[in-house]
């Protein structure tokens, strides 16, 4: 899945970083979330980590990977 960021409203004259804020995943309290997403752990220089693999079902997997 390629990352795309939100879409920036140009003509927001706000001081407020937050206040044009859209945010890219929802979490639902039903357990669905929307887009399905994955997340990549490792630590720093490290080649090997997690990847957290989350689906529209709420489903959540954990899978070993190497960078």
């Amino acid at each position: 899945d390629d990352y795309e960021p939100a879409d920036n409203d140009d003509d927001d004259d706000s001081d407020d970083p937050e206040e044009g804020y859209r945010p890219q995943i929802f979490l639902f309290s039903s357990g669905d979330i929307d887009p399905p997403f994955q997340v990549r752990f490792r630590q720093a220089f490290e080649t090997q980590g997690v990847v957290v693999d989350v689906e529209a079902s709420g489903k959540i997997e954990l899978v070993a990977d190497e960078y």
